[in-house]
Order: structure tokens, then sequence, then C-alpha cells
């Protein structure tokens, strides 16, 4: 099994923050600069999901 990957948030600012996604990840899935991600969250069940449209 794969161990998760940890980030830090990052302060952008004005309002704004980032977190950087592992460039191995960014080259298995096809993933550019400047490509759109979906985020996905449920509230109720804590969970954040970053989807590729």
């Amino acid at each position: 099994m794969q161990k998760p990957y940890s980030r830090t948030v990052t302060d952008l600012g004005n309002g704004c923050a980032g977190v950087s996604i592992p460039k191995g990840l960014l080259e298995q899935f096809d993933v550019d600069q400047g490509d759109e991600v979906a985020i996905d969250h449920d509230s109720d069940e804590g969970t954040f999901i970053v989807r590729l449209d």
C-alpha cells in the first residue's frame, strides 16, 4: 500500500491558500501547469477530493 502524501497549506495572499501536488503524481496523471482540477468536498464526511476532469 502506498503511503499517503502529506502537504502543508500555504498562504498565497488575498484570501487564498494553496497546497502543492507532488511532481510524480502530476506526471503519472499527465497534469500540466494551467490544467484545471475539480475539488469535491463533503463537510459531513470530512472528505476533500481532487478530480481530474
